[in-house]
């Protein structure tokens, strides 16, 4: 974010010009390979490392769905037939929803119950997106995991075709939110996953489409 502007109740935040969302770069135009998936999602978990450090200051996003996810530019190896030189960056947009606990407030006491509601969502009538279970019950949940499972279940269509990558993202959608990986976690597993792995070798298309449904219907 480059600046932070304020008139009386309202935040608004200058960013800078982006090609468009990351549920884009792959099932659409952008001839991209897994390559270039995997190295976005690694950018992605940069923006997670972000959320580890709000997460730290008791912030919660709790709208961290993929169309929430920006991309610079498409770097298309599949067309190109050669691994970028350089990486596209990605922003995390969309905070109306977040929500910040005091930091006297007990870890125990840093919950939420139902749908995140604020700005676009002021009502749960008027709440579409998926929810995981924990929200759905009714009960007090963990907002922090919360961003986890948004930001995986968005991307259930998506098949690298590498196992340890997708057994990484189906446990970062665990219905059981006290066994779902947190940001970190699944941070250090694909960023482990990939280094092991030469480029030239995720140039292949993956399966799949980074196509989510926003609605519950």
């Amino acid at each position: 974010m480059f600046a932070e502007l304020q008139f009386e109740d309202i935040i608004f935040g200058v960013f800078p010009k982006v090609g468009g969302s990351v549920l884009r770069a792959h099932g659409y135009w952008p001839r991209n390979s897994v390559g270039d998936i995997v190295d976005m999602l690694l950018q992605m978990l940069e923006i997670m490392k972000a959320l580890v450090f709000i997460h730290s200051h008791n912030v919660a996003h709790r709208d961290a769905f993929i169309d929430n996810f920006v991309v610079q530019w498409q770097p298309e190896s599949l067309a190109a037939k050669k691994i970028s030189i350089s990486r596209p960056r990605i922003y995390l947009i969309d905070f109306e929803v977040a929500m910040q606990f005091s930091e006297d407030c007990p870890i125990e006491q840093r919950v939420c119950v139902g749908p995140p509601l604020g700005g676009s969502f002021p009502s749960p009538e008027m709440y579409k997106r998926q929810c995981p279970p924990e929200v759905k019950s009714g009960k007090p949940y963990d907002p922090f995991k919360l961003d986890v499972w948004q930001l995986a279940s968005s991307l259930h269509k998506f098949k690298s075709k590498i196992p340890a990558i997708d057994n990484t993202l189906a446990a970062m959608t665990d219905d059981d939110p006290v066994c779902r990986l947190s940001t970190q976690q699944a941070l250090d597993r694909l960023g482990q996953i990939v280094a092991s792995m030469p480029p030239e070798s995720l140039l292949f298309e993956p399966e799949g489409a980074f196509k989510f449904k926003s609605s519950t219907n």
